[in-house]
């Protein structure tokens, strides 16, 4: 009964035509004795007022003989007052500052909300700070010549920026306006109020009460022009700039605090709650029987209800260390919120593993050592042994010059893998080149480079080194502990289209096979289908992945690199076993298999299916497992600045709310952190940059130090150096980072 009635007022909508606009009931119960259900339309009573009658109802209940003062003016003479405003210099005033600000006021904070809207009234989030509590806040608020407004509307703000994208927002403030008059309304109840709008900016290296004075000195300006109606400016910006469907700052900050004074309550607040239109989040706050009692009323079905009660904890989190450290106030930091609910995020990414002390080159040496006779190429319908490719690059690397950077351009195929197998033996770093590429952006790349050597199919014309020359120059090989020592040099363009060099050391490509490898159990006895282009670095673990694990590399021909039948071909005939590929190509492989109605045993070796990609469609997953039973499916992502992959993600379930297959977790000894534009951390389900650290990150770009050292920081707080991907991405409750979207 109780909590029935309790809903219906929450959300009563009284029709303000019909008298009375206004519903007051009285519940009895058995454990606390009565409570008093108020539901008011705002039309006739703003917040201030409530609480004017409320303090009246509990001194009639304790005042024997109350009596009332007589009033001297009503509503009535109110309205008469506020509409003759209109017609003085502050009007004009007023309307001249907002008329000339308005053009250069920031938007309303762009919290993330929901895509899938489902409105359902508001609901309340409450909190209080006791008597001493909020005396101490009160207190080191007077010490520093600051408002307790102030302090509590800095507070949300420092809230309000970590869940924004920008620094800079505009806010909406209720303002009371009964002390602009010179007649007396203090014995009147009624709508008094106006809006304002106050723009404020966090994320500065500043003390709290630094930022307070700010906000103070903005707020003090805001109230000045308080006579051109905020409802007004949003109406004109709203002509201006918006199509008038959205609300434009819906917002609200209301605090009652030093208006309505000595408030005192009849018993204690069970509930309340206040539905605005194009009002989002109302927070408000007023002091009664000397505690701090504030509100969030938010409407539902808007935010994300998890993100708006984690902003919530955060705003209380803040309170209690305003009133109980008093370092806080002083110290100067770009912000004073302690984020929750991160732990699973930190725990993630703790990644540190064993580092093996190998090179690319070491990797496929020792499996040399191991497997001799067994196959390492398919290739050209050809099979070759680790001893053939063994020998092959032996007598390759005698013939090429003393180095340190040497290109390779030439189609798929056995050629490909003895030449970077050559340029290794030779201590040199291999520079891989799209065959494919036009001239003039092979010339940019070797002129950026600096390269004199590339390697063609035209210069593989070469036997094979004699196996005592080989033996010696595999052992002299192993000697040298080159890890930090640059392995290869990938060419990307990114997003200006200008070819630039990631630089990767062995020790970063290394880091990232090794854990592949170890993870998902890759061994001597798996067969890997080679698709990507030696320039995309996926390559990198098609030949190395496969040769450190004694495993079988299988390369289609340049001209059937994209024939999905070439593909169940060379899967039947190998025993593939791993698959590595973006999504679009396993995409292409269903929808051939599809549409032919091929056999799925044909391809049912396959064990293992890594997908690389930003944006993986939630039905991949479960379509692969369907076609192939048994199959893991890994989904991955990074950045070639990265060493190949930086994250993975093997889904199980797919959640309702994803718009794809989230990043996940980071790989071993790797780290990810989605940053603001002061690179603070951001909560979670809010989007940030997302940032790369640890053990797989590039030297940088070649020749490049102005793009290095924009793109690759040193930042001791995530643990070194790393990596801004540029592109967006965000956390969820998890721990999972979540790709957004491309820079």
């Amino acid at each position: 009964m109780l909590t029935r009635l309790s809903g219906q007022k929450w959300k009563q909508v009284l029709d303000v035509y019909q008298w009375p606009i206004f519903d007051i009931r009285v519940t009895k119960t058995a454990k606390m004795g009565y409570i008093l259900h108020f539901s008011f339309d705002n039309v006739i009573l703003d917040g201030f007022s409530i609480l004017s009658l409320l303090n009246e109802i509990e001194m009639r209940y304790q005042t024997e003989n109350f009596d009332p003062k007589i009033q001297n003016n009503f509503f009535r003479d109110y309205v008469c007052a506020y509409e003759a405003i209109h017609s003085t210099k502050q009007y004009m005033a007023s309307k001249s500052y907002w008329e000339n600000k308005m053009h250069e006021m920031p938007s309303a904070p762009a919290l993330p909300t929901l895509k899938k809207r489902k409105y359902g009234g508001f609901y309340r989030l409450q909190g209080m700070l006791e008597f001493t509590q909020w005396e101490k806040v009160k207190q080191k608020a007077q010490e520093n010549a600051i408002t307790p407004s102030a302090v509590l509307l800095t507070a949300f703000s420092e809230v309000l920026y970590r869940w924004n994208r920008y620094r800079e927002f505009t806010l909406n403030l209720t303002v009371h306006n009964k002390e602009v008059f010179e007649a007396s309304f203090e014995q009147v109840i009624g709508d008094f109020t106006s809006l304002s709008l106050l723009t404020v900016a966090m994320g500065k290296q500043s003390s709290f009460c630094e930022k307070c004075r700010e906000v103070q000195e903005s707020l003090s300006v805001a109230l000045e022009n308080r006579y051109y109606d905020g409802i007004d400016v949003q109406r004109e910006l709203a002509r201006k700039y918006s199509n008038g469907k959205q609300a434009l700052f819906p917002i609200v900050f209301t605090s009652m605090l030093g208006v309505v004074e000595d408030v005192k309550l009849l018993g204690e607040r069970v509930y309340g709650m206040t539905q605005t239109p194009n009002v989002w989040l109302d927070h408000q706050m007023w002091e009664v029987n000397g505690e701090f009692l504030y509100n969030w009323d938010i409407l539902e079905g808007m935010y994300k209800k998890e993100m708006i009660e984690e902003m919530f904890e955060a705003y209380q989190i803040l309170l209690l260390k305003l009133a109980e450290d008093e370092q806080i106030w002083n110290e100067p930091r770009k912000s004073f919120v302690e984020l929750p609910n991160i732990k699973k995020r930190y725990s993630c990414n703790q990644t540190k593993e064993y580092k093996k002390e190998d090179t690319l080159l070491s990797m496929f040496l020792h499996s040399y050592q191991k497997n001799k006779y067994e196959v390492a190429v398919v290739a050209d319908g050809k099979s070759y042994t680790y001893e053939e490719c063994m020998r092959l690059a032996a007598e390759l690397a005698k013939r090429l010059p003393e180095e340190p950077l040497i290109a390779v351009k030439m189609e798929k195929g056995i050629w490909q893998v003895i030449a970077v197998l050559a340029i290794l033996l030779k201590g040199s770093a291999y520079v891989p080149i799209d065959s494919k590429n036009p001239k003039e952006r092979v010339q940019r790349i070797l002129q950026n480079a600096g390269i004199k050597t590339i390697l063609t199919e035209e210069d593989m014309i070469c036997g094979k080194a004699d196996i005592r020359d080989t033996e010696r120059l595999v052992e002299k090989a192993l000697e040298k502990k080159e890890r930090n020592k640059l392995a290869y040099v990938i060419y990307t363009s990114g997003s200006t289209g200008e070819p630039k060099g990631v630089m990767v050391t062995h020790a970063a490509a290394v880091n990232t096979i090794w854990d592949i490898n170890d993870k998902f159990g890759v061994s001597n006895s798996d067969h890997g289908l080679a698709l990507p282009n030696l320039a995309f670095d996926l390559s990198v673990y098609d030949i190395f992945g496969m040769l450190a694990a004694g495993g079988t590399i299988v390369m289609p021909r340049e001209e059937k690199v994209r024939d999905p039948e070439e593909w169940v071909r060379l899967v039947e005939e190998n025993k593939v076993t791993v698959w590595n590929s973006v999504p679009q190509f396993m995409e292409m492989l269903l929808l051939y298999m599809e549409i032919n109605k091929v056999e799925p045993k044909r391809i049912s070796s396959i064990r293992l299916v890594l997908l690389s990609g930003d944006k993986i469609e939630n039905h991949l997953p479960e379509r692969i497992r369907n076609m192939i039973p048994g199959v893991r499916v890994i989904c991955m992502g990074g950045a070639t600045e990265a060493a190949i992959w930086s994250n993975y993600y093997e889904p199980a379930v797919i959640e309702e709310d994803w718009n794809s297959i989230p990043y996940g977790y980071p790989l071993a000894n790797q780290q990810y952190f989605v940053l603001n534009q002061e690179f603070l951390e951001c909560p979670n389900y809010v989007d940030g940059e997302l940032c790369i650290g640890g053990a797989g990150l590039a030297l940088g770009y070649i020749n490049d130090e102005e793009m290095t050292n924009s793109k690759f920081m040193t930042m001791d707080e995530y643990g070194g150096r790393i990596y801004r991907t540029g592109d967006r991405g965000k956390y969820d409750k998890d721990g999972n980072s979540v790709f957004r979207k491309r820079r």
